[in-house]
């Protein structure tokens, strides 16, 4: 649990993000610099709505608001990565060809709208995929593995991909997706923010709770919205429109 945070809880629909922007409304009318204010989130989409939303709510610019981003954006930014130093579709080739596995796909990378991973196919891309599903989700390979029970996978293979995967990322000074949150959790410098607003918190892995916790450690509050996955009732039948649970001390 985050410390002095409060969560913003209720199903979809209910007024959630117009309570977001109302405490951003907050926090500016008591002069908090936009800069001071930073969102975390799971898609790209729901950041441009914050900031959309920021920006015509206040009169504001987008580069007013510098830390409302999603959780690669922060680790990509925050590292001072350039796009030569990420995975793509031709640095999986290589890897393909040493482990005897095509990976194809195109590049659909675009660092300035929103980081997404290429588009990974061919035989190699099911090892790919949850060699990566393991890392989000902060658990050994073998666990993964057992836990996908699909036969149509070696595990011998899983591992000798994700050693190859590691070997060239390793000589070749490259990133992959993943290497953006686990790097910036490691070394990287969060800044000093008075507000932290985490959104979309149902959706966010271990990995990125992690990332998460690390921001929430150098801001000063931190309120987060989750959307229930199931309905909820209250009293007599009636819809919970939406809960604020207190700060966690």
């Amino acid at each position: 649990m985050i410390p002095n945070s409060k969560l913003i809880l209720g199903p979809p629909g209910c007024g959630k993000t117009y309570r977001l922007i109302q405490e951003i409304k907050a926090a500016l009318e008591l002069g908090t610099h936009p800069s001071r204010i930073g969102v975390i989130s799971f898609t790209r989409k729901a950041i441009e709505e914050m900031v959309t939303r920021s920006c015509a709510e206040f009169s504001l610019e987008p580069s007013d608001f510098p830390f409302m981003r999603t959780s690669h954006s922060f680790g990509y930014n925050g590292l001072g990565l350039q796009t030569q130093d990420v995975m793509q579709g031709a640095d999986y080739e290589v890897v393909g060809k040493a482990v005897g596995l095509n990976f194809e796909g195109e590049d659909k990378t675009n660092i300035d709208e929103g980081i997404t991973m290429p588009t990974i196919g061919g035989s190699g891309a099911q090892y790919l995929q949850m060699i990566t599903r393991a890392r989000y989700r902060m658990i050994p390979l073998n666990k993964e593995f057992n836990e996908a029970a699909d036969r149509k996978l070696h595990f011998f293979k899983l591992e000798q991909v994700a050693r190859q995967i590691e070997e060239y990322k390793r000589n070749s000074n490259k990133y992959d997706f993943v290497d953006m949150i686990e790097k910036y959790i490691e070394i990287g410098e969060p800044p000093h923010l008075d507000y932290l607003f985490i959104d979309e918190a149902q959706d966010f892995t271990p990995l990125q709770w992690k990332m998460a916790e690390k921001l929430a450690e150098f801001s000063d509050k931190t309120l987060l919205r989750e959307t229930m996955t199931k309905p909820c009732t209250v009293g007599q039948g009636w819809m919970l429109n939406c809960l604020l649970i207190p700060p966690q001390m």
